[in-house]
């Protein structure tokens, strides 16, 4: 037997409908065309389910997926915490017995590294926008802050309009 749409259903349902209300007797046919119609409404409802449990199974992935995500997230930032932690404690024992190099940083060498604490200047801070001198200033109406660090920096690390302060930070080779 041969499957039919529901499009075909819905369309033999009008014209069954037309005819009985132009006097034929055809509601045996009409009947027939109705529990079609309702096994196909139960067909559509089974594929409304399943899609439903195919969400849920999507949704509650998309949920331990995101668990995940955060899990391994945090275990980033503690690993990034712990190596901070160990920098600045070997920055501490560089401080303590390291040795004077060419520069006048202390060091340690190692057979396989050397430690270095050196003295960079850190991020430029502008205190005072409006007194930043016009060589600094872009066409774009933007400022030049890796200019105004340089010049900041060759100042001293601070002027009237900002200030660049010095931080150690370990060099590892």
């Amino acid at each position: 037997m041969k499957k039919v749409s529901t499009t075909e259903l819905v369309n033999t349902y009008f014209d069954l409908h037309l005819d009985i209300s132009l006097g034929e007797d055809r509601e045996d046919q009409l009947k027939h065309l109705e529990n079609q119609m309702l096994a196909k409404t139960s067909n559509i409802n089974y594929i409304i389910l399943r899609k439903k449990g195919i969400d849920n199974i999507i949704d509650t992935r998309i949920k331990v997926l995101r668990n995940e995500i955060k899990r391994l997230q945090d275990r980033q930032n503690a690993n990034k915490n712990a190596w901070n932690r160990l920098k600045q404690l070997i920055m501490i024992l560089v401080d303590t017995i390291g040795i004077p190099n060419v520069s006048g940083n202390k060091q340690i060498k190692t057979d396989l590294e050397s430690y270095t604490v050196v003295n960079k200047s850190g991020k430029l801070e502008v205190t005072n926008y409006d007194k930043i001198p016009d060589e600094f200033l872009a066409y774009e109406l933007k400022y030049k802050l890796g200019e105004i660090r340089k010049h900041v920096i060759k100042e001293g690390g601070e002027t009237e309009y900002a200030k660049c302060e010095k931080k150690k930070e370990l060099v590892i080779r």
